[in-house]
């Protein structure tokens, strides 16, 4: 496997910021320093036959692979109604931790704060 990029989705950001504890630039110098990553082979727990309530429903997810429970998949109808696109662009580090800073002091989300900004130029 060779890993050439990494997207940083705000999302994930700040899921490994705040549940975690661990902030973007040492997974930056994480995977700078050529690691070696050894894929373990999974342990796969019973899946439950509900969960109490949503927090129980997102650490587990948290913590296990839904490849792992292929024989409970079944399909399902949905329908499909998109009123909002997201579009990625990539951002220099230097700039994104900038951009993270001056959001922090406004109160935002870096990605609240691009929209404002981005807004007030295209108007």
């Amino acid at each position: 496997m060779k890993i050439t990029e990494i997207i940083w989705l705000n999302s994930f950001v700040q899921k490994i910021e705040h549940k975690h504890a661990v902030r973007l630039t040492e997974v930056d110098q994480f995977f700078a320093n050529r690691p070696r990553i050894q894929f373990a082979e999974s342990v796969k727990v019973p899946l439950p036959e509900q969960f109490n309530n949503l927090d129980d429903a997102v650490e587990f997810w948290d913590t296990h692979s839904l490849a792992d429970y292929q024989e409970a998949w079944r399909d399902v109808q949905c329908e499909i109604d998109i009123k909002r696109r997201t579009y990625q662009i990539s951002l220099d580090s230097g700039i994104y931790q900038k951009l993270r800073r001056a959001a922090r002091e406004r109160g935002v989300s870096a990605e609240t704060l691009v929209n404002l900004w981005l807004q007030e130029k295209v108007s």
